[in-house]
C-alpha cells in the first residue's frame, strides 16, 4: 500500500476532528450541522406564518369586496320596481351613469 502523501515540509495536516474538537463533550460532526439546521427550521416557520398572514388578509379583502358588493347591489327584486328605479334614474334625477345599471 501507499503511504499518504505530506506536503512539503513533512508536516501531516491534522484530521478535522482535531482542528474542530468537541466543544460541550459531544460528536464534532454533530455539533456543526445543527446550526445551519436550525436555521432553516426558523427559516420555514417564519414562511408558513407570512404566507398564513397573507391568505388570511387575502380571504378578509375577498369577503369584503363581496359583501360590499352585496350591499351596493340595485333592487331588482320584481320588474315593477326595476321599471321604476329606471324612470326614476331618467326623469327625476336625470343621471345617465344610473340608467345603464
Amino acid at each position: 500500500m501507499s503511504e499518504p502523501q505530506t506536503p512539503e515540509g513533512g508536516h501531516t495536516p491534522p484530521a478535522p476532528e482535531a482542528v474542530a474538537g468537541p466543544a460541550s463533550g459531544g460528536d464534532a460532526a454533530g455539533s456543526s450541522p445543527a446550526p445551519a439546521k436550525r436555521t432553516g427550521r426558523r427559516r420555514s416557520v417564519l414562511l408558513v406564518v407570512v404566507l398564513g398572514i397573507v391568505g388570511a388578509l387575502l380571504s378578509a379583502g375577498a369577503v369584503a369586496v363581496y359583501l360590499y358588493d352585496k350591499a351596493t347591489e340595485p333592487d331588482r327584486s320584481t320588474p315593477v320596481v326595476s321599471a321604476d328605479a329606471f324612470l326614476y334614474a331618467v326623469l327625476v334625477e336625470d343621471a345617465e351613469c344610473r340608467v345603464g345599471l
